[in-house]
C-alpha cells in the first residue's frame, strides 16, 4: 500500500506542496478512499502537517476517509419533474 504512495510522491516531487489534491485523488483512485496509514505516510513524505492533509481531504466532498463500494448510487430527493413532452 505505501509503495504506491511513494511512487505518487516521486511523480509530483517537483511541486510537492501545490499538488496535495492531485496526490489525494491518485490515492483515492487506487484504494477507493483515503486510508489513514497512507495519509500519515504522505504527511511524512511531503513534510506537511497531517492536519493540513486532513483539512483538504475533509473539505472536498469527493474525498472519502471511509471505504466505499465499487459502484456508487446517488439518489436525488427533490420533486420529480416530468420530461418535456411527457404529460402522463
Amino acid at each position: 500500500m505505501l509503495q504506491a504512495v511513494e511512487q505518487f510522491v516521486k511523480q509530483y516531487e517537483h511541486k510537492r506542496h501545490a499538488v496535495i489534491m492531485m496526490l489525494l485523488q491518485d490515492i483515492q483512485d487506487r484504494y477507493n478512499y483515503l486510508p489513514q496509514p497512507v495519509l500519515r505516510e504522505l504527511s511524512r513524505m511531503l513534510d506537511v502537517p497531517l492536519g493540513r492533509i486532513y483539512s483538504i481531504a475533509t473539505y472536498y466532498k469527493f474525498f472519502s476517509l471511509k471505504p466505499k463500494g465499487r459502484h456508487l448510487c446517488q439518489v436525488r430527493l427533490g420533486a420529480a419533474r416530468p420530461q418535456e413532452g411527457n404529460h402522463g
